[in-house]
């Protein structure tokens, strides 16, 4: 699979191998929910979807992470949840 990045350079990207996906979420946990987001992901966060949940030697495309935006809108002071679709927030970021 090819997918750009915001710069619009082509990243080359991959399956996840069932046999990486826990590291691949640990991975995300620290480097990202802790240390960028600042938020605790034992409390915050819920691995979704079915990555980890296939059989080894099986693959994801992707790894689904649910927030609890209620702590994201502490952490960074986030307007209440109006139901808006996600495009309408991009002025936000």
């Amino acid at each position: 699979m090819k997918f750009k990045n915001s710069s619009g350079e082509l990243l080359d990207v991959s399956p996840i191998h069932q046999d990486n996906v826990a590291a691949t979420l640990d991975d995300v946990q620290e480097r990202f929910i802790s240390e960028q987001l600042h938020l605790d992901p034992s409390s915050d966060t819920s691995s979704i979807g079915s990555a980890g949940k296939k059989l080894s030697g099986q693959t994801s495309s992707d790894l689904d992470i649910a927030i609890d935006y209620n702590r994201l809108k502490e952490e960074w002071d986030l307007p209440e949840w109006t139901g808006k679709r996600i495009e309408e927030w991009v002025d936000l970021a």
